[in-house]
């Protein structure tokens, strides 16, 4: 079967673009994970002081049986966004408003209080609270980390190839010396690189070519001796022939 042309520096690059997009991808979760438990315990104690808020707001219109005013207090903190509902109950009246017009949220416990002042029981409430802030706190994170995401891998594609091509510059003169070698030059020499261990592979490259052509002279000097030394034997066979008939 053959095999696919492979890349070492291709591979590289999809190396460092993965791992990159795994390690931000990792911080982002945990972050939103962090992000999440803190929102959730900063509004559960917001939701305790939104609680001790308004029975301190009560207390004065339940001990003075003052229905308008609890009533009116109430819906402030409704329409303020504070709460998601409310249903405010007096000793002497009974329920003054009830009013769970939005659903209860599921991250945030209900919260019902007794209001009590000077000894005597004024009344009750119970508040809930929605979800609406967390789930904009929420897609709001989600929106920033795609960009953040979106931005680490546009930084890393252009980084990878920055890269590539401060690597392919002194390999390209390293290929073509090698070139040069294997079409049988063996007087080349490639030049050295600025990199340390980019110059021993260089270093072992020009010794093999500088070896392989000293054994080139010297074979070729054997050869030229060689031939010498037959042409002197020809030149005496030659010879004979005229030596002989002179003798």
């Amino acid at each position: 079967m053959a095999h696919l042309a492979r890349s070492l520096l291709n591979e590289v690059r999809l190396l460092i673009v993965f791992l990159s997009m795994v390690i931000i991808i990792v911080v982002v979760a945990a972050s939103a994970v962090f992000f999440s438990m803190y929102q959730l315990s900063e509004l559960r104690g917001r939701s305790v002081a939104t609680a001790d808020e308004l029975t301190s707001l009560l207390e004065g219109p339940l001990y003075n049986v003052d229905d308008e005013s609890a009533v009116r207090i109430s819906r402030a903190f409704l329409t303020s966004g504070k709460i998601a509902g409310i249903e405010v109950r007096s000793t002497a009246s009974g329920i003054l408003l009830s009013d769970f017009g939005s659903p209860s949220s599921r991250y945030i416990p209900d919260i019902s209080r007794d209001i009590h002042s000077h000894g005597m029981h004024l009344g009750s409430f119970s508040i809930t609270f929605g979800d609406e802030e967390i789930w904009n706190n929420q897609v709001m994170f989600l929106v920033l980390s795609l960009v953040i995401i979106a931005g680490v891998l546009l930084a890393n594609i252009f980084a990878s190839r920055y890269i590539t091509r401060r690597v392919q510059a002194p390999f390209s003169t390293i290929f073509s010396g090698i070139e040069d070698i294997a079409k049988g030059d063996y007087t080349t020499q490639i030049k050295p690189t600025r990199y340390q261990d980019i110059d021993i592979l260089v270093d072992h490259f020009n010794d093999m070519a500088s070896k392989i052509n000293a054994k080139n002279q010297e074979q070729k000097r054997v050869e030229e001796k060689l031939l010498a030394e037959r042409q002197f034997l020809v030149d005496i066979i030659d010879f004979l022939p005229d030596a002989t008939f002179i003798i």
